[in-house]
């Protein structure tokens, strides 16, 4: 939510800020196809100049709440763990050399 589209979109990658982040870690997140491409693009037409994904008339915890209103009302629940899917799917397409030297062993 605190993701600035401005700020973070890269030709190939979205860099994040390490306030945007849990764990206050800068990264990176690659832009590897079109459909990424086109979404980005999406988002960076709607988010005016330096803003985030947050309405300027609502703090962060109100459009978290919001959020998370919304994403129960259209069924999701526990969305933290899409960030766990994320991560797992990326781990494998980009396996760092310890775990592939752990894997293959």
């Amino acid at each position: 939510m605190k993701f600035q589209p401005q700020a973070a979109a890269r030709a190939d990658h979205i860099a994040l800020q390490a306030s945007w982040t849990k764990g206050g870690r800068a990264r990176t997140v690659p832009v590897t196809t079109l459909e990424q491409r086109q979404v980005l693009e999406h988002v960076l037409r709607l988010v005016p100049g330096s803003g985030s994904l947050i309405p300027a008339q609502l703090s962060y915890v109100e459009h978290l709440k919001r959020f998370e209103y919304q994403t129960l009302k259209a069924g999701l629940r526990n969305t933290h763990g899409f960030r766990h899917a994320y991560a797992a799917a990326a781990t494998m397409e980009r396996p760092s050399p310890r775990l592939m030297f752990l894997t293959f062993r």
